[in-house]
């Protein structure tokens, strides 16, 4: 079976990806991107790998990327190839050239005369870590709080004197709640609405927040409230407190960052040797220190 061949296709389109995603990032308008673009030119017409068209300050400006997927360095005649497409183009594009491996003399030369702007798009390698942080473990002590169950105190001397007037005797009867704790609202009085449960709940917990195994806690109400019931017998039940039960319990968790799995292309500036850092999909990564 003979080595399958390198069209180049993956690694351009690689590259209009990354220089969309710098865009995006500054302030600039994106009117267009587009990979393998045919551009005619004064004499004749130039196949573009990478091509855009992007706005500051209410100016168009138009840039074209030329990207090689080889694993040796451009020559200077690839790089006079270069000049003379954009020479040939009307409007005098911009002009980036990008390449994995990196660029002979002469090429550095001809792009710096001719203010074409190069550029090494290649994934890192263990040489990039030198003197920076590339494995980053975080261990997390959670804190997790729980409440187990709730439970609210009717107020006995209140209930007693309720079935005294109402006749009702010694007759007991079972109360229940309906809907959850934070759709049980707790009133004064003048049977205006104070809280919901759960905010009375909320605000037992122990502070500071440590592990703590169950223990039940009781609240007593200062202020007179009430809540409703669904027994048509005593609709509104006034209350003494609210008891619930409390736990923390602790559990370790450990994040583990490695730049291999978060960094996946470096993009470096020939010139200056500024360097961006893109992950495996070609989104802007900040840098690592």
């Amino acid at each position: 079976m003979g080595k399958k061949k390198n069209t180049g296709i993956p690694y351009e389109t690689l590259a209009q990806k990354v220089f969309s995603e710098i865009l995006n990032q500054e302030s600039v308008r994106n009117i267009q991107v587009q990979h393998n673009v045919v551009l005619e030119g004064r004499t004749t017409s130039h196949q573009i790998d990478v091509y855009w068209e992007f706005e500051v300050g209410g100016i168009k400006y138009t840039t074209i990327v030329q990207a090689k997927d080889w694993t040796s360095d451009v020559p200077q005649g690839e790089m006079l190839k270069f000049k003379a497409i954009i020479d040939d183009l009307p409007n005098q594009p911009r002009g980036i050239f990008i390449t994995k491996k990196g660029y002979q003399s002469g090429a550095i030369d001809v792009a710096k005369a001719n203010g074409i702007i190069l550029y090494q798009l290649r994934e890192p390698n263990e040489e990039d870590w030198e003197g920076k942080i590339k494995t980053v473990r975080i261990t997390m002590h959670i804190l997790s709080s729980r409440n187990t169950e709730f439970n609210v105190i009717p107020d006995l001397e209140w209930v007693a004197n309720e079935k005294k007037n109402k006749g009702l005797g010694e007759q007991s009867f079972k109360i229940r709640f309906n809907g959850k704790s934070n759709e049980m609202i707790l009133y004064d009085t003048d049977n205006k609405p104070v809280c919901s449960l759960q905010e009375v709940i909320q605000s037992m917990f122990p502070r500071p927040i440590s592990v703590m195994s169950p223990q039940k806690i009781i609240k007593t109400f200062e202020e007179p409230r009430f809540i409703k019931t669904d027994l048509d017998l005593l609709p509104i039940l006034k209350l003494s407190g609210v008891e619930s039960v409390f736990s923390v319990v602790e559990s370790v968790e450990e994040i583990v960052f490695d730049a291999d799995t978060i960094v996946g292309f470096i993009l470096r500036n020939v010139l200056d040797g500024e360097e961006k850092l893109f992950d495996k999909q070609g989104n802007l990564r900040k840098p690592l220190t």
